[in-house]
């Protein structure tokens, strides 16, 4: 009997470092899910933010296409505006020189006007004198 009640308290023994040895797997079992779970969520939370990141790239990209399409028609406008200017300015010139020019024949018809008038006061004073 001793042998048996030897064979049983070893095999307590054997079944409570089992139990003890069950219940240390089981909790890190549970830290290993805990731990499974919170980089799963990590992964879908990051899943999520490179999504919204892509998304937002592909929006830039778009922007960034608009943007150089807008740059090159006001470089074209630009382009259009500075030779309208010039055309503007050669015409301006033209019409100044233009303007002098008739300003100029203007006081040389007064000045010939003048002396027609002058001439013509003197014709009328010397037939007045031949009445």
């Amino acid at each position: 009997m001793k042998t048996a009640a030897d064979e049983l308290a070893k095999a307590q023994r054997e079944v409570t470092a089992a139990q003890y040895e069950l219940d240390a797997s089981s909790a890190q079992l549970r830290e290993a899910e805990d731990a499974v779970l919170k980089y799963s969520e990590r992964t879908d939370s990051a899943r999520v933010q490179l999504a919204d990141i892509e998304l937002r790239c592909q929006t830039l990209v778009g922007e960034r296409g608009q943007v150089r399409r807008r740059m090159e028609e006001n470089t074209e406008n630009t382009a259009k505006a500075k030779a309208r200017i010039e055309a503007l300015e050669g015409s301006a010139a033209a019409l100044r020189a233009e303007g002098e020019a008739k300003a100029q024949g203007r006081t040389a018809l007064q000045d010939r006007v003048a002396e027609l008038n002058g001439e013509s006061a003197g014709y009328s004073a010397r037939l007045a004198g031949l009445e």
